[in-house]
């Protein structure tokens, strides 16, 4: 026995037969809706749009001025783009940092607003996180917008936001300033003891054996190694800023120790008399006496170039330390919101309106079938029949 096939029309004319039906369920549902949309209350969002202005000195203060243009092995700054003092990954760590929400929490009492037991931070931060967005926008800026049932509310919480962030990020900076204030201190002290040491001996030296003269070639030997000695200096500091700020396996980091290793390596020729320049000699091939001389004269016009160069750097490193200056340009503050942002009541209603219809389609459907059937197969499908003929009965369905 062939089935039947169910054309369009067929299945058109089911629901006409359940027009009542069709239409009084979709009614009763969307009022239903309806009023429990109205029942919600309004959200506004409020937005505070900002700028991370640019830097390129590894977050080091004024090191990085320092150190350009010094020697090319220094001029990393200029070469690797995109490292900046402050960076957006970090900035948006410290807004979803417990500091930060716990500051707001207690501040705008979002305890209460979200309905949350004071020991549960948890289940605080994901209420809070579903009204807290900060992302990027198309212009490279970045949004901090936050959702709330008074406007006024949520226009001070995304500024409040960018201010404690800034704050920490500053706060931040202003440790990583004062430890290498610290280091740098350090280097300095021992320069200049290793320099008072240096003058001490070059003043026996010449108080016992009078006025000494070098030839040009160990003046030049002098020079350059002296020379290499400081920037070795440099690179040290360099490398250690990097590595406080950016830590030991940044790319910063890396190419920074390369570059230090590859320096002692040429120092390390010169001493040796394997350099490539031909006007300067092996260290081992001068006299006993006159390199007793040249190593204090070395000595001393190493100390000397180490000293000119940390002495500016301790100096900034401690004005770097009193900065306190904002890390964060806010280009448009969050104004009050006069719309709401949420609910969204009209596609709430057509959301529920379209699942509805589907299911009431489903229903009229099934319901078809089981009034065609005068044998239930099973104790369900005696139930279910029983109830569409009383839904047959109500609505007028006829059979």
């Amino acid at each position: 026995m062939n089935e039947r096939k169910y054309s369009f029309s067929d299945y058109l004319s089911i629901i006409l037969k359940w027009k009542k039906f069709f239409f009084i369920v979709l009614l009763v549902i969307g009022i239903i809706t309806a009023g429990i949309t109205l029942l919600l209350p309004n959200k506004y969002k409020a937005t505070t749009t900002f700028m991370i202005p640019a830097s390129k000195d590894f977050g080091l203060g004024g090191l990085g001025s320092l150190l350009s243009g010094q020697s090319s092995a220094l001029e990393i700054g200029t070469r690797l783009l995109g490292v900046t003092s402050t960076n957006e990954d970090m900035i948006m760590g410290f807004m979803k940092s417990k500091a930060v929400i716990d500051k707001i929490a207690k501040k705008y009492d979002l305890w209460n607003y979200y309905e949350v037991q004071d020991s549960i931070y948890e289940d605080l931060f994901k209420r809070f996180d579903n009204d807290l967005m900060i992302d990027a926008n198309e212009y490279g800026f970045i949004d901090v917008s936050v959702v709330n049932k008074n406007p006024d509310v949520a226009s001070k919480i995304s500024e409040d936001f960018v201010k404690l962030a800034d704050s920490l990020n500053v706060y931040f900076n202003l440790q990583q300033a004062r430890n290498f204030r610290e280091f740098v201190e350090k280097r300095y002290t021992e320069t200049l003891a290793a320099l008072k040491s240096a003058e001490e001996n070059y003043y026996e030296f010449q108080k016992e054996y009078g006025a000494y003269d070098i030839p040009e070639q160990i003046k030049a030997l002098i020079e350059a190694s002296s020379q290499m000695e400081a920037q070795l200096v440099q690179q040290e500091l360099l490398l250690t800023g990097i590595q406080r700020k950016l830590g030991t396996k940044s790319p910063q980091y890396i190419e920074q120790k390369n570059q230090l290793i590859e320096l002692k390596k040429q120092l390390k020729k010169i001493y040796n008399g394997k350099s490539e320049d031909d006007f300067l000699i092996s260290i081992h091939k001068i006299p006993e006496l006159q390199l007793k001389y040249i190593r204090l004269y070395r000595d001393l016009e190493i100390q000397n170039k180490t000293l000119q160069f940390v002495y500016p750097i301790v100096e900034q490193a401690r004005i770097d330390e009193q900065k306190n200056m904002p890390t964060i340009l806010v280009i448009d503050k969050a104004y009050v919101p006069g719309k709401k942002y949420s609910p969204k009541r009209s596609f709430i209603v057509l959301g529920v309106g379209f699942f509805a219809f589907w299911i009431v389609v489903a229903m009229i459907f099934r319901g078809e079938k089981l009034l065609t059937i005068e044998n239930p197969k099973n104790l369900v499908e005696e139930k279910e029949r029983k109830f569409y003929l009383k839904l047959a009965s109500i609505f007028n369905v006829q059979r």
